[in-house]
């Protein structure tokens, strides 16, 4: 009985050890691919349609910014800002952005994604391939 009892820990024991070592990997590569921008080393930005915006990081860096669809007017938006004060921009849905939309005041808008790309072309490029999904 006890043989059983141990080997029956033993086993309960793996499960939570390799369960928890899962879980951690799962995070790490979360990490990984989680990209974020320092707020002060954007140079431009600007929207491309109702949900995306071109970002200019530097003079070398180029990023593709998703809002949640329920963001109203951000096509037509002016005056972005990284809402908060916040230093860094990630594209793991917790960031907002703000702007000032012609006759409606300011809004702010939740970041879905933020990928990075070549350049504005192939940011285009991916909105269509997006849309045609």
């Amino acid at each position: 009985m006890t043989a059983t009892r141990h080997l029956a820990f033993s086993l309960a024991l793996a499960c939570v050890l390799l369960g928890g070592c899962a879980s951690l990997q799962v995070d790490e590569a979360a990490r990984a691919e989680r990209v974020c921008l320092n707020t002060r080393e954007i140079t431009s930005f600007g929207p491309l349609d109702d949900r995306h915006a071109y970002v200019k990081v530097g003079t070398a860096e180029n990023y593709l910014l998703t809002v949640d669809a329920s963001c109203m007017g951000f096509q037509f938006a002016r005056g972005f800002m990284i809402a908060d004060g916040a230093r860094r921009i990630c594209g793991d849905g917790f960031g907002f952005v703000e702007f000032a939309e012609p006759g409606q005041g300011t809004r702010r808008c939740r970041v879905e994604a933020l990928e990075p790309v070549p350049d504005k072309a192939t940011a285009r490029e991916l909105i269509e391939a997006e849309e045609e999904k």
